[in-house]
């Protein structure tokens, strides 16, 4: 960049590059792996590695590096020779003069541009990248949202839990208010009164605690080596604001109950020791009510499971709302179940604990509401951990089972993460082994179909080779018979779009070009997943219409199969592409298995 005003990168050593075989690394590379200005740097390029001379270190936005990854940079002739874009740019930023407004400045560029190009205000482009970067953020903050709504639910169980036990020990204090004059009203003020100053300094600890967190977690990021850029800890009014009323509201709400109950305490109970409160006149409707709600609660999750012409969000609602109100009818029934359990469950403790194990039994026995009412917030808990466990058990059941069905190849070649894209030079390198029967690589990109962006895949005419695929339309010619308008697609896509052998997908680029593929296959996906999009189409196409187009995963058919004989000469093939591993198809389960693994570590967290 010419300009500093235009460059988020900042020097800390050295100076920018100029000629082809300089480089400026982020700090936190340089740190990390003690590369210091003047030392010599290996970079992994299409054509393989390739050494330049560090003349730099430089920092990204105030951090030096983004969420862990490397920055390298280079001056824009090494950089458009680097990435096959001779004569291009992917952007260029522009300073109107004083007085002219970026709209202005964007109508007079806008007629310059051609037809692949367009023209943005900084602000829309500040509003552009920030929902990209929303959207990529989005199911992690529904996740976040998701758990704090579970801590709410489990936390009034808990409240009402234990505004219920100190109003019934409170029966004697309430009923002298009530003998010296007291109304029900002003005993109900009492309690609420109470449970607002408790919610307001519950609250307000939590929104500290919950500030505190947040810093902790991003302290921990940086611990790790992921720091990204940030302008400070957002912590806005709104924020403030929602947790006060959220935490206050749920307090109140969860002792109102009590509270009424309390109301119930007659005058007399002052003068009479263990007095209990009176029973409510809806009392008889009781068991009604909590039938209901649990049958109320299982109907909405078998019509969540087995409801047929449900969209995906209509069925996830009729789940999560049949599995609170489940949670609320098994509390609600609980109490009747507690005397038998406890006397069951009590008799070791009796035999083992003694005295005190017989107090234990017969105190959980006395107040079957209570004891139901704390053990109804563990059953949460255990119920979403033991759900997350099995989800995590099936989809990685799933998973293995779906490779193991796909994978007829003895080798697959992906980036050392197992998901990053890497260069299809790759393929050309392994083709030259001797021995190799096949090499069959998956592309993958972008593009806008039936006004959806969607993720699309590429495949070679001799797929069948190392993919074993279940057609549903079709058979094992259809890779090589996709040729230039040649696409297949999986099951559900068809079913969701009626599609059927023949049909128009039109299918528009990234770069807005216009493609006009028709179905030559649709095949059926094991519960699993497959590695191919909605679309996929042959890599002939792909290649001629995405520039720089990259592999996901190459698979690859030996002579002698597995052996470690194969596995070494295809490691030295792969020494000059480091990005890149081979694995076997159990260690290409594993590793998938590990991605998989995280994103469980990470509920399991949210969990505890």
């Amino acid at each position: 960049v010419k300009d500093a005003r235009f460059n988020a990168l900042s020097l800390v050593a050295g100076r920018w590059p100029v000629g082809s075989n300089q480089i400026v690394i982020d700090k936190k590379t340089s740190g990390r792996k003690d590369f210091s200005v003047g030392d010599t740097i290996g970079v992994s390029t299409a054509a393989g590695v390739r050494e330049f001379k560090i003349t730099g270190i430089a920092n990204f936005a105030g951090v030096s590096s983004i969420g862990g990854a490397t920055i390298s940079v280079f001056d824009v002739p090494t950089a458009q020779q680097m990435f096959d874009k001779l004569g291009k740019l992917d952007e260029v930023q522009v300073a109107g003069k004083e007085g002219v407004t970026p709209q202005q400045l964007a109508a007079e560029i806008r007629p310059l541009l051609p037809a692949t190009a367009q023209v943005r205000t900084s602000e829309a482009q500040v509003h552009e990248a920030t929902q990209e970067t929303n959207g990529g953020l989005g199911i992690l903050q529904k996740v976040l949202l998701a758990f704090a709504g579970i801590a709410l639910f489990v936390g009034s169980f808990v409240i009402a839990n234990t505004l219920s036990i100190t109003i019934a020990q409170r029966v004697r204090e309430f009923a002298t208010l009530r003998t010296i004059g007291g109304s029900r009203r002003q005993v109900l003020r009492t309690v609420m009164l109470e449970a607002l100053v408790v919610g307001v300094i519950a609250s307000v600890a939590g929104l500290f605690l919950g500030l505190g967190l947040a810093k902790g977690l991003n302290a921990m990021f940086v611990a790790l080596g992921v720091e990204f850029p940030s302008g400070g800890t957002v912590f806005a009014t709104r924020t403030i604001v929602v947790s006060l009323l959220v935490g206050i509201i749920v307090t109140l709400l969860a002792s109102l109950r009590p509270a009424l109950k309390a109301t119930r305490v007659p005058p007399i109970a002052a003068v009479r020791e263990g007095a209990t409160l009176p029973a409510s006149r809806f009392t008889r409707l009781g068991p009604i009510v909590s039938l209901a709600t649990l049958a109320l609660g299982i109907l909405l999750l078998v019509y969540g499971i087995f409801g047929g012409g449900l969209t995906t969000a209509s069925r996830l609602l009729a789940l999560g709302f049949g599995t609170l109100i489940l949670f609320i009818g098994v509390a609600l029934n609980a109490k009747r179940a507690v005397r038998p359990l406890a006397s069951v469950l009590g008799w070791p403790g009796t035999r083992i604990g003694g005295t005190p194990g017989t107090l234990a039994r017969e105190n959980a026995m006395r107040n079957p509401s209570r004891t139901a009412s704390t053990a109804s917030a563990l059953m949460i808990g255990l119920a979403l951990i033991t759900f997350v466990a099995i989800l995590g058990a099936g989809l990685r059941a799933g998973f293995q089972d779906a490779v193991d069905k796909l994978f007829v190849a003895n080798y697959a070649i992906t980036a050392q993460n197992g998901f990053d894209p890497y260069t299809k030079e790759v393929d050309s390198t392994v083709v030259g082994i001797p021995g190799i029967t096949a090499v069959s690589a998956i592309r993958s990109g972008d593009a806008r179909v039936f006004g959806d962006e969607i993720f699309i895949t590429a495949v070679e005419p001799d797929m069948a080779k190392t993919v074993r695929v279940e057609w549903f339309k079709g058979n094992t010619a259809v890779p090589s018979q996709l040729g230039r308008d040649g696409a297949f697609v999986d099951k559900d896509y068809a079913e969701e779009h009626d599609l059927a052998i023949g049909s128009p997908i039109p299918l528009e680029t990234p770069t807005g070009t216009q493609l006009d593929l028709r179905v030559k296959g649709i095949f059926d996906p094991p519960d699993g997943g497959s590695p191919f999009g909605n679309v996929t189409m042959s890599t002939a196409t792909f290649d001629a219409n995405y520039s720089n187009p990259e592999n996901i995963m190459t698979l690859i058919n030996i002579k002698g199969g597995i052996n470690e004989a194969n596995t070494a000469q295809l490691d030295r093939a792969l020494g000059e592409f480091p990005e890149t591993k081979i694995l076997t198809a159990e260690q290409f389960k594993d590793n998938q298995a590990q991605i998989l693994d995280r994103v469980l570590n990470l509920l399991y967290a949210l969990l505890g």
